[in-house]
Formats: structure tokens, C-alpha cells, sequence
């Protein structure tokens, strides 16, 4: 998991500790629930997300998928998830734009919840001085309180030492974990989703990241919660293939499945 700084709630702030060059937060004991209220709900829609790479899931690799949260039809496409070149100049190492939320693979994990749910602070709770007008502060991130996704393709991942058989991440995510209340995520109408593959959040010069579109013309795919449709790599979604020097970084396929409550 990448370093960054972690914020867990907005009423469960308690102090921090610096974790390298990001900020830490330390959860007060107790606070936890399992299962969480909100994990899923038949009332909401439900977002199935499927990434493919050219060779295997890398278990020391960092595959991450970025998500704006929008109750906008048309949401701005600055505030887009987009990939980082250049680690060293971004807060958080792997994404830029205005993401509310980010999905991270966990290895370590793969056999219980290998897919952990992120939220990313508001300027609002925790003011960013160094980028006051963004209305996220991509510095500040921790689990998210409201649940766990429970719904997931089981995941064998390997290294190029010991292979796994796994070349797919999938996981079906319920739209009711991107709102602080239901009453929020039910007004929710669009999701800009970027996928991210890193071998390392790092700034090194071994360092490889595959994305949607290209290096030059960075994509992301705006996703409509308000019908029934899937998005994917070959229905229009531009993802050239054999441009990535790792296999077990770059992206073959994906594809993203609305599926409305009800």
C-alpha cells in the first residue's frame, strides 16, 4: 500500500504520526464493526469492476482503481482520476484530478478481503495549503468507515519467483459505500473511473505505471448510475495493449458493469 496519510472519518479524528513524508492516522480502539453496516444493499446500485493483465497479478505490485463520485449528470472532467508520472511531485504517488475514493488490491489479504475501499479527504475536514483549490486533499486518505466489499472473484497472485495462476481483479462494489449517508450516495449519478497498475508508488527509475488511454492522452471512462450498461476495453474504451514493459503491470483488458437497484 502506497504511504499515504490516512483520515479515518469525520468524527473519528484523534492524532497523527508522521509515516515517511506523509501523515499517519492512529483509530481509536473500539471503533470497529464486522461486518460493517452498509458492506451491501439491495437498494443500491451495484458497480461490478474487471481489470485483465498481460501476464499475472503481481502479489507485490500495486493495482489500484480510482473513483470520482459526482451527483452531477456531467461531472467536470478535470476532477477525473488520472495517473502521476512523476511520484516525486504528488502527494499521494499514483493519482491526481479530484478522486473521492480509491480501490486497492491487497495481497496479503486475497483470500479474505483483498480488495479494500478508500476515501480520500475533503478540503472541508482537512485543509490542503499547498493546493487550496482542489476540493479533495489527495494527501489525506484512510479505509472507508461505512463497509467492506464483500462480493469478489477470488484471486491467486504470484511473482516472477513463485507464479500465481491469477490474471484477473474483479470485485462488484454497492454504490451505498460512496456516500458519508445513504442519503448522499443515493444522489449519486456518475462515476469517472481510472484504472492504475504500478510495480511501485515510488519515484525510481525502474518505476512502470499502465492506465486507461495513453501516455500522451490520458483517458478515464465516465460511468452512468442511472441505467443498466457495460463499459469496456472493447466497446469503445481506447486501451492499446503491448505498450507496457511489464506484462504483469499493463492492462489487456477491463470493464466496468452498472447493474441499478431493483
Amino acid at each position: 500500500m502506497p504511504s499515504t496519510a490516512l483520515l479515518h472519518g469525520r468524527r473519528h479524528l484523534r492524532r497523527f504520526v508522521k509515516l515517511g513524508g506523509g501523515v499517519a492516522l492512529l483509530a481509536s480502539a473500539g471503533c470497529a464493526k464486522f461486518p460493517p453496516p452498509g458492506t451491501t444493499n439491495s437498494n443500491f446500485t451495484q458497480v461490478t469492476f474487471s481489470m485483465t493483465v498481460q501476464r499475472q497479478i503481481n502479489i507485490n505490485y500495486n493495482y489500484v482503481v480510482a473513483i470520482t463520485a459526482s451527483p452531477l449528470v456531467n461531472p467536470p472532467p478535470q476532477g477525473a482520476p488520472q495517473p502521476v508520472f512523476d511520484p516525486s511531485k504528488n502527494p499521494n504517488g499514483f493519482v491526481a484530478g479530484s478522486p473521492t475514493h480509491y480501490v486497492m488490491f491487497n495481497a496479503a489479504n486475497e483470500n479474505i478481503q483483498p480488495f479494500q475501499l478508500y476515501r480520500f479527504a475533503l478540503q472541508s475536514e482537512i485543509p490542503n495549503p499547498s493546493d487550496p483549490t482542489n476540493p479533495i486533499n489527495l494527501k489525506i486518505s484512510a479505509p472507508s468507515t461505512r463497509g467492506v466489499i464483500t462480493n469478489f472473484q477470488p484471486v491467486n497472485a504470484g511473482t516472477n519467483s513463485n507464479p500465481g495462476t491469477s490474471t484477473t481483479l474483479q470485485f462488484t462494489l454497492f454504490v451505498n459505500l460512496l456516500g458519508d449517508t445513504d442519503a448522499q450516495a443515493q444522489a449519486l449519478q456518475t462515476l469517472q473511473v481510472q484504472f492504475l497498475n504500478m510495480n511501485t508508488t515510488q519515484a525510481t527509475s525502474s518505476r512502470v505505471i499502465d492506465f486507461l488511454g495513453t501516455r500522451g492522452t490520458p483517458n478515464f471512462q465516465v460511468v452512468d448510475l442511472r441505467t443498466s450498461n457495460q463499459y469496456s476495453s472493447n466497446s469503445g474504451g481506447v486501451q492499446p495493449t503491448g505498450d507496457c514493459p511489464d506484462p504483469d503491470v499493463g492492462i489487456q483488458s477491463w470493464s466496468i458493469s452498472v447493474t441499478p437497484a431493483g
